[in-house]
Parts: structure tokens; C-alpha cells; sequence
């Protein structure tokens, strides 16, 4: 059987290179993030460095509508999904206080709400195949670390670092492993882009 892997926010940084070490290890890979080039060209890269095969598919989770519509896709392909990283996050730098409040509910949907979602969907439907699977959220030194200009950044870090060690606990004794990678300062282009 063909393992699956869904690494959502794969398409550069962190999860690209996640993408690529899980190609090694024998796993089709599935990219989702919002920017279709990034998609692309993420897929262009690991096909010249892995022999499986590699989907991708634009979706921005900070919207709920089209994270429901991906939780379909999800559904709708039948395949058994045994891996899923989700590695995307939004943030604001700067003075709280001027956050503007459109941006906090972007930042709270895409790092909280529907990340709240997605990881759902993928523990049901892994519990029903029994496949033994794992689910890695990615958190941040920065829910360890205050720092009030990413004010909610860090306290969206802080709510994944609680919820991915309650959850594995929970799921202890099942076919799911859970596992929070919590990063420090990398060098991505996600402070260029908040």
C-alpha cells in the first residue's frame, strides 16, 4: 500500500524540507498552501530529489469556507493518509495594539480555529483505518519565549504546544503518534511576509 503524507504549508521553509524527508522514507507527498507558484515550483524540486510521487493543491487555511472545502478534497480522494505535518502559520510583528482586527482573525483561524479542524479530520480518519500514523504540528520557540511584538503569534504557538501534548496523551494507546516541532529563529520568509 502507497503511504500518504499531507503536509500542509509545504511548499517552502520548514515544511518543503519536511516534504522532501518524508519523500526519502518512501511516502507520497501531498502540498497545500495558498500560493500556487510556491506550489509549483515546490513540486518541480522534489521531483528531481525523491522517486514518489507529489500532488499539490492551493488552499488558504485562514479562510474557514476553503478549509472545509479542502477537508472534502481530503475526503473525497479515498486514499489512507498516514502522515500529516501542518506547518503553516500567519503572524503580525510590531505594536499589538495596531493589529489591525482582520488580521487577528486571519492569524486566529490559520493558527488556531481551523488548525483545530484540520487536525481533527485527519485523527478520525486515521483511527478508522488503523494504519499506525503520525501527526506533527509545527510550533515555535516562540510560545515558549513571550515576545510582545508577535504577540499572537506566540500565544497561537503556545495554544498548538498545549493542544498537540493533550492530544498525544490522549491518543497514547492508539495507532496515532503525535509530536510538536517547535523551531526557533529559521531562516524562511515568514518575518518578511507578516
Amino acid at each position: 500500500m502507497e503511504k500518504e503524507a499531507v503536509i500542509i504549508g509545504g511548499s517552502s521553509g520548514i515544511g518543503l524540507n519536511l516534504a522532501l524527508e518524508l519523500g526519502k522514507k518512501n511516502y507520497n507527498i501531498n502540498l497545500i498552501s495558498r500560493n500556487i507558484q510556491n506550489l509549483k515550483n515546490a513540486k518541480i524540486f522534489l521531483e528531481k530529489n525523491i522517486k514518489k510521487k507529489v500532488y499539490i493543491k492551493k488552499s488558504d487555511l485562514s479562510n474557514i469556507e476553503e478549509t472545509n472545502k479542502l477537508i472534502n478534497f481530503f475526503k473525497s480522494t479515498k486514499k489512507k493518509y498516514s502522515f500529516l505535518i501542518y506547518c503553516c502559520g500567519d503572524g503580525y510583528y510590531g505594536n499589538p495594539i495596531k493589529s489591525l482586527n482582520k488580521k487577528n482573525l486571519k492569524i486566529l483561524n490559520l493558527n488556531i480555529n481551523n488548525f483545530v479542524s484540520v487536525v481533527y479530520y485527519f485523527c478520525n480518519h486515521m483511527l478508522k483505518h488503523r494504519i499506525d500514523s503520525y501527526i506533527c504540528p509545527i510550533g515555535s520557540l516562540g510560545g515558549f519565549v513571550p515576545n510582545p511584538k508577535l504577540l499572537l503569534y506566540g500565544s497561537s504557538k503556545k495554544f498548538i504546544e498545549t493542544f498537540t501534548l493533550s492530544l498525544g496523551e490522549y491518543l497514547n494507546t492508539s495507532n496515532i503518534s503525535v509530536s510538536l516541532i517547535a523551531p526557533g529563529q529559521t531562516k524562511t520568509k515568514f518575518l518578511k511576509e507578516i
